[in-house]
């Protein structure tokens, strides 16, 4: 297997390695930072125009970690160049670049992965998906994700997250994880509702809090709470007692539920908790919520919990370089976005009603 030639848009190379690929480029904005990179990675080619790495004959697959809003045109570039793209979330803000986005892969004929990395972690999907394929809970009828996490500033590199037109809003850029962790588990989703409260922070020109009901083609139920107008709950051996982990850390929960029994994801704890519906006691009508056990995940970092960018990029290039297709397609990746779209629409027009999710425009 011939090891691929990377190159890198957006952010230091020595940020992500792979043992299927080798870094040959990089492009940033940040010309001292080209500097490091010229020095620490001898032969390693850099620029400041991403057009350099679209055009390049050099380069087999491309890593994009840039600002939201030119995620598109980048890896628009990139396909027509011939090249493989794992491109950073959201792959796109409007509807018709995500259409663009899959069409200029069909028709370049190379592979495009989005960096949802919470299908692949170790708590949040591989060890969930051995319980339930074993039948322990049930059929899946309900799927649950909080999320809490303190607000971006209105400087540095907050300033474009609080514009919509830069980060797509709430949903794009913070509930297009749990929302693509939920069609994981519950596949496509048919509708969307999502509602808020008043917001606080008035640098946001969204709404700094969601609460999202899903409703999906199988009959499941989800919901997903994002908000920014609270920060963690929780000191973990991972934080500490660090104060600006309290003013701007994230706190997770989730929770699957099947007709048989409940599993409780715990981010902070590394746990995951079982539990089971039983009936009551003979002469007894109903049923009760019995502890199982809990199994914990200490020892594992944050990153293979549930934040594995780097192992998940590493997948990409491996399934690339051994023909194989990406652990999730791109159009699949597309259809999280489409309904995100729906639901940030929602979110922004308190007055409306359930929408249905369009997805024909990927036909």
């Amino acid at each position: 297997m011939d090891m691929l030639r990377l190159a890198r848009i957006g952010g230091a190379i020595w940020e992500t390695k792979s043992e299927h690929g080798r870094w040959v480029a990089c492009c940033d904005m940040n010309t001292d930072l080209l500097k490091r990179v010229e020095t620490e990675f001898p032969g390693v080619q850099t620029c400041t125009d991403y057009r350099e790495i679209a055009v390049s004959p050099e380069i087999d697959a491309v890593y994009i970690c840039t600002p939201n809003d030119v995620h598109a045109e980048q890896t628009i570039a990139c396909l027509e160049g011939g090249k493989h793209v794992f491109v950073e979330k959201p792959m796109a803000l409007m509807k018709e670049d995500v259409v663009a986005m899959v069409q200029a892969e069909r028709k370049s004929g190379k592979r495009l992965a989005v960096d949802l990395e919470l299908r692949f972690g170790a708590l949040t999907a591989r060890r969930p998906v051995e319980i339930i394929q074993s039948g322990e809970i049930g059929k899946v009828v309900g799927l649950q994700f909080i999320h809490y996490r303190g607000g971006w500033k209105n400087e540095g590199n907050g300033i474009w997250r609080v514009q919509r037109a830069k980060s797509g809003g709430m949903h794009m850029m913070e509930a297009i994880h749990p929302i693509d962790l939920l069609r994981f588990y519950g596949g496509d989703v048919s509708e969307v509702q999502s509602f808020s409260l008043p917001n606080v922070l008035p640098q946001y020109d969204f709404v700094d809090n969601i609460m999202t009901h899903l409703f999906f083609e199988n009959g499941i139920r989800g919901f997903v709470l994002e908000s920014h107008q609270r920060s963690s709950n929780a000191v973990s051996d991972l934080t500490g007692d660090d104060p600006l982990w309290q003013e701007q850390g994230h706190s997770y929960g989730m929770s699957i539920i099947g007709e048989e029994g409940a599993l409780k994801l715990d981010f902070w704890k590394a746990r995951l908790t079982v539990l089971h519906y039983e009936t009551y006691p003979t002469g007894t009508d109903g049923r009760q919520i019995r502890f199982a056990r809990n199994e914990s995940f200490k020892g594992l970092s944050t990153k293979e919990l549930y934040h594995d960018m780097q192992g998940y990029f590493e997948e990409f290039v491996r399934r690339v370089a051994e023909g194989e297709t990406p652990y999730q397609s791109g159009e699949d990746a597309a259809r999280t976005h489409l309904l995100c779209l729906a639901a940030e629409d929602s979110a922004n027009d308190l007055t409306a009603p359930r929408l249905r999710v369009d997805y024909s425009c990927l036909l």
